[in-house]
């Protein structure tokens, strides 16, 4: 991530300055000046995947199921996690 990301990482969706309680934002392995993540937000939502097992479940193979429907369509994907 590029030093342009701010050391929050997310911005609220409203003036409330908070994000809704429904939400999840995950961070896995980022890299680069923007991806210390000290500063992060304190949102409920909010959190550093540590286990590659936890992050597999948010990949295209497995979150959007891309291999029953993607080939058909001529889309490049990598359908697990890259290194």
């Amino acid at each position: 991530m590029a030093d342009h990301v701010h050391a929050a990482g997310w911005l609220a969706w409203d003036a409330s300055g908070r994000a809704p309680d429904t939400l999840y934002y995950g961070e896995y392995r980022n890299s680069g000046p923007g991806a210390a993540v000290g500063g992060r937000v304190s949102w409920p939502g909010h959190r550093i995947i540590k286990l590659p097992e936890e992050a597999m479940e948010f990949t295209v193979g497995r979150f959007i199921g891309g291999y029953s429907w993607l080939p058909p369509t001529g889309v490049a994907f990598v359908a697990g996690l890259t290194v």
